[in-house]
This record gives C-alpha cells, sequence and structure tokens, in this order.
C-alpha cells in the first residue's frame, strides 16, 4: 500500500498542475475567515422585505439598498487585498490574465433609458474595468455559465497556465444582490423561508447570497513570499441537456464529469480524501448529487458543504468557496452546520468538526443552471512542500496548442425590427426545429449552426463520405458581446415596475441558456462553455477550444460568436477540429 501511494504522490507531482499562492474573499462571513467562531450559527441569513421577503446572505458592508455602483468598491478591495498580500509588482501585473466567472455580473447597475435602443452593459465590463484600474494582462475572459461561472474560470485558468499561454491568473467569482435575480428564483419557487439545508430530508430550497472570491494562480511553485497550500491538478465540466434547471436526477451526468476530472488529474476517486459538495438544497439538485456521489461509495470520505454558511452565491461560488476552503486548510478545521446533528439526510456529510490533517487531495463538485457541470481536482500540500520549493521549476507543456482545422463555417444576421415572432416562425421553416417561447439570441444560432452542418454534410455526400456529427465527443464554445438584449431588457423593465417576472422567461436569461438548447438540438454532450467579449472574442474563445482539442478533451468544437450591431444581431459559427 506505501508503495502505491508513494507512486501515486510522484505521478501528481510531476504533473504540471498550477499553484493557488494566496486567495481572497467577502460573503456574508465578512472578509476572509477571522475565525471559525463565525461558523458557531448555521445561518447567518438576514431577512429582507423588498422586493419580497426572504431570506439573504447579505455582504455586511453596505445596506442591500445600497448595492449600486458598490459592487466596484467590493471588487477592488477585494483584489487589492490579494495583490499586497503577495507583494505583485507591476510587471507581474502586466502578464497577469484576468478570469472572472459571475452569473449576472453588474446587473444591479443597469437602468432602463429610453433614449437608447440597448442600454445593457457589455458581458465584459466588469473584466474591463478590474484590468483598467490594476493594469493587467489584455488577454482576459468572462465566463458566464450559470452556478458554475467560477468554477469554469479556475479550470480554463489552470489549462492556459499549463499551456503557456499565460504566466499569471487572478481567477475571480463575484455575485451581487439584484431584484431581477431574486424575483426569477421566487418565480421557480427554488427559495427557502427557514434556512439553507442542503441535503437535509426537511430541505425547501436555497437561501441566496453574495459575495467575492480572489485567486492568484501561476505554474509557478514559488511567487514572491508565497506558501501556496493547494494545487489544482485538473478539472472537467459538461452539459447535461435534461434540463434547464437542473441536472438529471439520477446523477449520472455529474458522475461523468468527476470521473473525467479525476482521469485528467492522474487519479481515481480511491485518491480522494474530501470532497467540498455543491449542496445547494433545492430538492432536485440535491437528489442528484447525493445519488451521484453515492454511487461512488463515499461513505468514509469527508463530505462537507459551505453554502449553509454563506448562501448560495451562484456564479461566484467556485472561486469563493474554493478561497474559503484555503483558509479553513489554514485554520485546519472544516466547519459544520448546527442542523448535520439534528436532520436525517440523504447524504453522510459531516456531523462533526475535523481537521485537515492526513488529507492530500481534495475533489470539489458543482452543478447550474442550463445543464452546466464542473469537477475540479486540488492537492493539498504539506508544510514542507510550501515552504521549501522555491527552486522547481514548473514543468510546462510543450506543442499543446495545435494547429486547426476549420471543417465549416458560416454566418448569418437579423435585423433588430424583426419580431421574435417572425425570426420563430423563420427558424421553424427552415431548420424543422421545436422553437416555442426561444429568443431570437437563441434561434438566429439554432439557424446558422444547423445551416452550416447541412451544407457540410452536402459537400461530404458529394465526395462519397458519410458525415454524421453525433459520432464526435463534440464540445460547444460561445461568445457574445451582449446576451439577448430584448428579453433581458424587456426583464429589467418588468422590475423596475414591480412586475412579475416568468419562470421561463427568467431562466432563459441565464448565460449559457442558448448553449443549452444548442447542445440539445446538436447532441453536445461534452464542454459547453458561454463567455462574454467584446474585444478579440472569437480569437479567446477559439484559445480555450484549441487547448481541448489539442488534449482530447473533446474530438470537435462548435464556435458561436454573437455580435449585436446597430442594425442586426450577427451571429458566426464555426466546426473545428485539430485533426
Amino acid at each position: 500500500m506505501q508503495e502505491k501511494t508513494q507512486s501515486k504522490e510522484q505521478q501528481v507531482m510531476e504533473d504540471d498542475g498550477t499553484y493557488i499562492h494566496d486567495v481572497a474573499a467577502v460573503s456574508s462571513l465578512g472578509h476572509g475567515i477571522a475565525s471559525l467562531d463565525l461558523f458557531s450559527h448555521s445561518q447567518l441569513a438576514q431577512t429582507i422585505e423588498k422586493p419580497i421577503p426572504c431570506l439573504f446572505h447579505a455582504l455586511p458592508l453596505f445596506a442591500v439598498e445600497q448595492r449600486k455602483n458598490d459592487l466596484y468598491i467590493i471588487l477592488s478591495q477585494v483584489v487589492s487585498q490579494l495583490i499586497e498580500r503577495l507583494s505583485l509588482t507591476q510587471e507581474q501585473l502586466r502578464e497577469t490574465s484576468l478570469f472572472l466567472g459571475s452569473s449576472s455580473l453588474d446587473i444591479v447597475n443597469v437602468q432602463s433609458d429610453e433614449n437608447r435602443v440597448i442600454w445593457l452593459s457589455t458581458l465584459d465590463k466588469i473584466n474591463l474595468y478590474l484590468v483598467e484600474k490594476f493594469k493587467l494582462n489584455a488577454l482576459h475572459f468572462t465566463f458566464n455559465t450559470a452556478c458554475t461561472s467560477s468554477s469554469n474560470a479556475v479550470i480554463y485558468a489552470n489549462r492556459l497556465l499549463k499551456s503557456k499561454q499565460v504566466k499569471y491568473a487572478l481567477v475571480v467569482g463575484c455575485e451581487f444582490y439584484n431584484e431581477l435575480t431574486l424575483r426569477g428564483f421566487m418565480s421557480l419557487e427554488l427559495l427557502s423561508d427557514r434556512a439553507l439545508f442542503a441535503f437535509s430530508q426537511q430541505r425547501d430550497g436555497m437561501v441566496l447570497g453574495e459575495g467575492v472570491g480572489a485567486l492568484f494562480l501561476s505554474s509557478q511553485a514559488k511567487i514572491n513570499n508565497s506558501k501556496p497550500l493547494l494545487q489544482v491538478l485538473d478539472g472537467y465540466s459538461s452539459c447535461d441537456t435534461y434540463s434547464l434547471t437542473s441536472t438529471q436526477e439520477d446523477g449520472n451526468k455529474i458522475v461523468e464529469v468527476i470521473n473525467r476530472a479525476l482521469a485528467l488529474s492522474n487519479l481515481t476517486i480511491e485518491d480522494i480524501d474530501v470532497v467540498k459538495v455543491h449542496g445547494t438544497a433545492s430538492p432536485a439538485s440535491d437528489q442528484a448529487e447525493a445519488q451521484a456521489l453515492k454511487s461512488f461509495a463515499l461513505e468514509e470520505k469527508k463530505l462537507f458543504a459551505l453554502k449553509p454558511f454563506i448562501g448560495h452565491t451562484l456564479g461566484a461560488c467556485g472561486a469563493l468557496e474554493l478561497a474559503l476552503l484555503v483558509q479553513l486548510i489554514k485554520l485546519n478545521k472544516i466547519p459544520v452546520s448546527e442542523y448535520m446533528t439534528e436532520h436525517e439526510l440523504i447524504l453522510p456529510i459531516l456531523s462533526t468538526q475535523i481537521s485537515f490533517e492526513n488529507v492530500n487531495y481534495i475533489l470539489t463538485n458543482h452543478c447550474g443552471f442550463g445543464g452546466n457541470n464542473a469537477a475540479i481536482v486540488l492537492k493539498k500540500l504539506s508544510y514542507l512542500e510550501s515552504t521549501f520549493f522555491s527552486d522547481k521549476q514548473p514543468i510546462i507543456e510543450s506543442n499543446t496548442v495545435s494547429t486547426l482545422n476549420i471543417i465549416a463555417q458560416h454566418q448569418l444576421a437579423i435585423s433588430n425590427d424583426m419580431p421574435t415572432k417572425a425570426v420563430r416562425k423563420q427558424v421553424k421553416q427552415v431548420t424543422g426545429f421545436e422553437v416555442r417561447r426561444m429568443d431570437s439570441f437563441t434561434l438566429i444560432a439554432l439557424q446558422t449552426i444547423h445551416e452550416m452542418i447541412t451544407q457540410l454534410a452536402v459537400d461530404y455526400e458529394l465526395q462519397g463520405k458519410p458525415f454524421h456529427l453525433t459520432q464526435y465527443n463534440l464540445g460547444l464554445y460561445s461568445v457574445a458581446d451582449y446576451f439577448s438584449v430584448e428579453l433581458l431588457q424587456s426583464l429589467i423593465v418588468d422590475c423596475e415596475k414591480g412586475e412579475e417576472v416568468r419562470p421561463l422567461d427568467f431562466i432563459s436569461t441565464v448565460g449559457n441558456a442558448a448553449n443549452f438548447y444548442i447542445a440539445k438540438q446538436f447532441q453536445v454532450n461534452g464542454v459547453n462553455i458561454f463567455t462574454g467579449a467584446s474585444e478579440h472574442a472569437l480569437e479567446n474563445i477559439t484559445s480555450l477550444a484549441s487547448y481541448d482539442l489539442s488534449h482530447d478533451i473533446v474530438d470537435m468544437a462548435i464556435i458561436v460568436h454573437w455580435q449585436q450591431q446597430a442594425n442586426s444581431l450577427e451571429c458566426f459559427t464555426q466546426l473545428i477540429t485539430n485533426k
């Protein structure tokens, strides 16, 4: 047994996983974790009355009613703390790429303006602010895949660091109170009026929260005076087209994601010592995650949840909970919520406080709207490793980004004046797809991809070669400057008027909602990424696909690029491979 452990240690140490050099966080717990006393009560939520009465894990820095514009203050504070602790130089910051993940981005600051056709913020507005304020590298990414947003930011920061496309990575997850999110979750009947009881038989919904988590990563084992406690080995995310609002309840899709993440990390489930679960307390999500984890026979593993303490911070939770995990490792304690000892649980979550002693490998699991599931595998570094490996040189992959082969491409545009019903009718006639209730943003992508694939099949047939898209492990990589302008702006106006938000309309504004419908229609079961960018959009999203293609994470990638012009919405698609 000892020989096997040594072999595994040697194998992973030779892997070029990246290092989390330091973290900073703010949540309902305050800045970071000063002590475990903050966890002594299972719920720190406050009750708010407007726009709807509910519990909310609010940041302690500002009143809920004062959130507008304060998000930039909070973001700056958290990032500044991280930079100061690491004593990062201006040169190091210029070589640092930002990977940001969020569900709602700066939606709290958006107000309707009848004098402008488009008054939404671009999806990369927060990125552009942080890049300018801290003089970061021009290469940056905004991930908008619902609750896995910042988890995907971690995964791709790790991959681009390993392939030497970036030198340093600043990963930020952020989520802030806003009426649209609150009204939307209320319309879906997913909010609890009692507490967030993850995996309890008595659970009745989630409690939303807000927060910011920031991580500084590099393939170098030492930066300035850092003593990294965690190494990101690898991760994996993919699309589950079972439902737009939940993952498949038998947990099979979550199992697939975890297995791929472990394989990419050269580990098996037997190597994992601790699992940080997603644990939202929504009935369907918890059931699916419990089924998945039970299939791994994890009874002897240490399972714990953080959302009972900070609420569900949606797109921020991947980076925020990872930042809190690093700080808990420093305190050497895993917190336990009081209800764990009082409720009957559907999953054996830790009910007594324990330490991180004898913990080597940690798995974090995440699920999101739009069928996006993600898992990340971490290695806890020993004190000796974090103190004495200053001379260890990073192992950098070579030739990881190969020449891409563009198999097909296509472009369409629709007038902004064309009513959604007319677009829907056109797409149905062209494709034959069922397109009820879909918005123009999704519809134009479906038609563009359909026409691209149809023409490709004809070209292959003329050459006497059959072409079937379903025989490939497909990945979907999308980018846009704005998301579904007409629909999202109409919902913001509804909120300003105090009107109710319809469930399907709300869920259709989730960043990767269009990706969900695309994946469902074209049977994309692999990677599913939606990002926001207004500059170098196509080049940046292709760089993510290129890494995955060169590592056989996907066989073929569908690239989708939306651009909102003054008079039209344009969609450009490509089908690419490296073979």
